[in-house]
């Protein structure tokens, strides 16, 4: 049964993040990028990562503005939203992100029009792998769980909210997690294999 329903995570799905993380923490915080890389192998929380070197999160969603340190999407990301998106299907956007720096990035990629609705930690709406912002997310959409809603992402941290929710997992195996998760459905090796869902 094709996807009807499609909830995508951010970073590691769909924004190939750690390099802008990278990149713009070590700018704004005067350090190596290699030391920045290896706290977020690590999986470090960049919020308080970036607030170790001095920054904060309204600094870092500047610079997504500023547009000097590119954002770069994994390959086909807004051809195959277009794609899902011309067969009817409703995309949510599920993340651990803070909004001030989800909204720059959708914005500057031509993104946030794809989206039916996005969900981000807040006061009731715990992070993953709490399943609160998957079932905020079908509530803002109207929409029930079925056989044809999928979450996509790469973290186990995704995997164990999709099963909390009661929704199917496909794995982008592409993005930052090495193994794959349990529970997974389907694994992704390209962006564009969710044509496939």
């Amino acid at each position: 049964m094709a996807a009807k329903t499609l909830l995508l995570d951010l970073d590691g799905t769909i924004w190939d993040s750690r390099p802008w993380f990278t990149a713009t923490i070590s700018r704004l915080g005067g350090v190596r990028e290699s030391e920045i890389e290896a706290y977020l192998t690590k999986d470090a929380n960049v919020i308080h990562l970036a607030k170790r070197y001095g920054t904060n999160k309204q600094q870092l969603a500047s610079t997504v503005y500023e547009k000097e340190i590119p954002i770069v999407l994994y390959e086909g990301v807004p051809r195959v939203l277009r794609q899902l998106l011309d067969r009817s299907v409703t995309i949510a956007l599920v993340t651990n992100l803070s909004r001030t720096i989800v909204t720059p990035v959708l914005e500057v990629t031509n993104l946030k029009n794809c989206f039916a609705t996005i969900v981000t930690p807040r006061h009731g709406v715990r992070a993953k792998p709490r399943p609160d912002g998957i079932s905020k997310a079908l509530m803002e959409m109207d929409r029930s769980v079925t056989e044809s809603t999928w979450y996509l992402g790469d973290r186990l941290t995704d995997a164990k909210a999709a099963r909390a929710a009661n929704v199917r997992f496909a794995w982008a195996s592409y993005g930052y997690e090495q193994e794959e998760p349990p529970g997974t459905e389907v694994v992704l090796n390209h962006f564009s294999d969710a044509l496939l869902l």
